[in-house]
């Protein structure tokens, strides 16, 4: 913390139905570059050893390029919350992005809502993402039908989500954050993942629904796409929600305590106890329901 620096407020106002309608937030804190990165935070993270780190757009674009150096260095996975559609776009500057595509990626995980997951995309093409070689190769990697992949991505979500471009937005987004968790709140989540060859997924009968495409290339980087739309695990009666603030936040949280586990579940096992603790935060007064923890055997 530098000095002179306050801690960070946020002030949420929501409508009749508790949804969002406006949002207001001082990360000063987070946003000011006057503190020392080196002798501040990177200490921290060598201290703790932790499998991931979650990181969210509230950081300056620099001091995000920092953690995520960091993590990398030390062998640490890292999971990206884009906060906002204004927010989100800092992962991807437009100036020197320097985010290499898979096996080299910085990004492990992502859990944008469909209008951040819109504002990442248009980024990472203005920032000239999408025209890089390394891109390229990834994506060319995964096998995509050359008669066209709507009618597929279709079958695997549906006519209105392949309109606005979601599935599609998340598939040319995976070489540099090769799992994305869209969050669609009424359609639930869409989870689109790229597979590293040999994955049991890509042979598994259970699995076959859910594949978008087998790499045919012989790539020892990319095996392939899973994209599982998972309904909500609950449809909660506008009269019993509280206020949706905090209900992001609690499926990431729950999302990594599963994952960081000595021996992680897959993260579509995850999906739906995540979702289940993001239903508990709708009904609860608090930021994040204290009823949560009832979920821990689960993970």
């Amino acid at each position: 913390m530098t000095t002179g620096s306050h801690t960070a407020q946020y002030i949420a106002i929501n409508d009749a139905q508790k949804k969002l309608v406006l949002a207001m937030a001082d990360m000063d804190i987070l946003e000011d570059t006057r503190g020392d990165f080196d002798t501040l935070w990177k200490p921290h993270l060598a201290a703790c050893k932790p499998k991931w780190l979650v990181i969210d757009a509230n950081w300056d674009p620099s001091t995000l390029r920092k953690w995520l150096d960091a993590a990398k260095a030390s062998g640490v996975k890292v999971a990206y919350e884009p906060v906002s559609t204004a927010k989100s776009r800092r992962i991807f500057p437009q100036r020197q992005c320097s985010l290499a595509a898979v096996p080299n990626h910085s990004i492990n995980l992502a859990t944008p809502n469909a209008l951040e997951l819109a504002s990442l995309h248009e980024a990472a093409n203005d920032a000239g993402l999408f025209d890089r070689e390394d891109w390229w190769i990834a994506i060319d990697s995964i096998g995509l039908p050359n008669s066209g992949s709507r009618d597929k991505l279709v079958s695997l979500t549906n006519n209105t989500l392949v309109d606005r471009g979601v599935p599609q937005q998340s598939i040319k987004l995976l070489p540099f954050i090769p799992c994305i968790l869209t969050t669609l709140g009424e359609q639930g989540v869409l989870l689109t993942q790229m597979l590293q060859p040999g994955d049991e997924r890509l042979t598994a009968l259970t699995s076959a629904p859910y594949m978008f495409s087998r790499a045919t290339n012989g790539s020892d980087t990319v095996g392939g796409v899973y994209m599982r739309l998972f309904p909500p695990v609950e449809r909660v009666p506008d009269g019993t929600i509280v206020s949706v603030n905090g209900v992001g936040d609690t499926l990431l949280g729950i999302l990594i305590a599963g994952l960081a586990k000595e021996k992680p579940k897959e993260i579509a096992d995850l999906v739906d106890i995540a979702q289940t603790g993001s239903v508990m935060t709708l009904k609860s007064m608090e930021s994040v329901s204290p009823q949560i923890s009832t979920l821990r055997s689960l993970l």
